[in-house]
């Protein structure tokens, strides 16, 4: 998940009861932290609302891993706006990253986004 540093302690599921999705997120996370836990979720509710993931990972030979990028580029897009990200774009990605506690490949990505924007400008 993406708080790398809280692996173990992010045990975060997503339910679906009836129509309704419940997130549960465990705590010990920051505000941060529980904000992109929380979107990362909501991506696959909305990129993968059919998927059933259990399945997929025991039973299927499907890569997994493509949802969870995709999901993880939801909630970084949606938590970190443009122009709350284009402050940091100055800085080396690792330390983006480390800020924020997201992976260099997420921070890169959403850097990538936003240089595209400027550059479209």
């Amino acid at each position: 998940m993406i708080p790398k540093e809280h692996i173990s302690k992010s045990i975060t599921i997503i339910l679906q009861f009836h129509r309704c999705h419940i997130i549960y997120i465990a705590e010990g996370l920051t505000e941060f932290e529980r904000n992109l836990v929380c979107a990362h979720e909501l991506g696959h509710s909305f990129l993968h609302g059919g998927v059933n993931a259990a399945f997929i990972d025991g039973r299927t030979h499907l890569v997994k891993a493509k949802y969870e990028r995709e999901a993880d580029r939801f909630a970084i897009d949606l938590i970190m706006p443009d122009e709350r990200f284009s402050e940091l774009m100055y800085m080396p990605v690792h330390d983006i990253a480390e800020s924020l506690g997201i992976s260099d490949e997420l921070a890169n990505y959403r850097l990538d986004q936003i240089q595209m924007k400027f550059r479209d400008k």
